[in-house]
């Protein structure tokens, strides 16, 4: 017989039985975690590591449906086992990944039976979720750039290797999510056949994981995480430590990541993931300059005016902290890039302001 889980959390808002739940379950050798709300709960998964996740549905504003999507979209969380406590139909709970559904109420024996149905562990989710990642806004927004299956440019290369030579990684990347592929727009480091067709699918992406959670995703080894060890760029590509942060489009919507990659474990500084969301904010400058220069109206144009200034600032800001962080450690061809960069961004917002004369 499997072994009983030795934590679960429970989301219940409510609240009326879960000092009796607790009792019973800690006197079967289980610990109890109880969140009364969406935030705090998802919170309480990241940082506990619970075996199982049981969900009320009724939780207020419909922070149910919400709570389970979120785990699932979360490379840290999406292969803890939920089961959610529901009334009537609960199709929509298990189209969304939820493992088993059962009516209330929730008793001891019911969370017990049921978290050992479905231990952590036995779940192999190993792709985000197909309705974030394929959401229709954010491939419209992705689509906007122009950027995929654009050509290399030098503008984003610099950046990539800026970041291997600065990091000290062998593998830098630009790399936009799209709905079954992701697209290097600019990589250093990466081998054939990888590099030359700058692409792979999504079943070797660790970058689709920080598109669907929203956040930086970093890891020190993949194989220490379960939604990551069976991702074929482990076996494929020899992916081991990463650390990505997400690009976004000047509207918000999030279409890629920045990251930094090596072939055995790595333990990410503070310093390494502030360079990489700086060179993340120069990327962002250029993705947002190139759109401008593609679309019909000129980043100069009043709708587009403000936004055009804030990136190409930020550009800069993040052209000096690089500057100011690595200094005399840095190597001349360093120094070259980012006066390129600071140039090309000065040269943009120079011919943003009218001229006074």
């Amino acid at each position: 017989m499997a072994a009983f889980p030795k934590r679960i959390l429970l989301v219940d808002g409510y609240g009326a039985s879960v000092q009796k739940i607790e009792q019973e379950l800690k006197g079967a050798g289980i610990d109890l975690l109880v969140a009364s709300d969406a935030a705090n709960a998802f919170a309480t998964a990241r940082k506990f590591d619970p075996d199982a996740v049981v969900i009320n549905s009724e939780l207020a504003g419909c922070d149910g449906m919400f709570l389970l999507e979120r785990i699932r979209a979360n490379v840290h969380t999406a292969n803890v086992p939920v089961v959610v406590v529901a009334r009537g139909d609960a199709t929509e709970f298990l189209a969304n990944g939820a493992q088993e559904c059962i009516a209330p109420p929730a008793t001891a024996e019911a969370i017990r039976w049921t978290a050992q149905r479905h231990m952590r562990g036995l779940l192999d989710f190993t792709l985000a979720p197909e309705k974030i990642i394929a959401q229709p806004e954010r491939m419209a927004a992705l689509q906007e750039t122009g950027l995929l299956d654009s050509a290399p440019e030098e503008s984003f290369d610099r950046l990539t290797r800026m970041a291997s030579r600065l990091l000290g990684v062998s593998t830098a990347l630009v790399s936009l999510v799209d709905k079954d592929r992701q697209f290097f727009k600019s990589q250093v480091g990466m081998a054939e056949p990888w590099a030359g067709a700058r692409q792979t699918r999504l079943s070797h992406s660790f970058c689709q994981w920080v598109v669907a959670g929203k956040e930086e995703v970093v890891v020190e080894d993949a194989h220490q995480v379960p939604a990551l060890r069976n991702n074929l760029a482990v076996k494929d590509m020899g992916v081991i430590a990463y650390a990505g942060v997400p690009i976004s489009t000047s509207g918000g919507n999030l279409i890629g990541s920045f990251c930094a990659i090596e072939s055995k474990p790595r333990a990410w500084s503070p310093e390494d993931l502030e360079t990489l969301r700086d060179l993340r904010q120069v990327s962002e400058a250029y993705a947002a300059l190139d759109q401008a220069q593609r679309s019909k109206r000129p980043a100069s144009s009043p709708g587009n005016l403000q936004t055009s200034v804030h990136v190409a600032g930020k550009a800069v800001i993040g052209a000096a902290r690089i500057l100011r962080r690595y200094g005399s450690r840095m190597e001349p061809a360093d120094h070259t890039d980012l006066l390129a960069i600071i140039e090309e961004q000065g040269e943009h917002l120079v011919a943003l302001a009218p001229d006074p004369h």
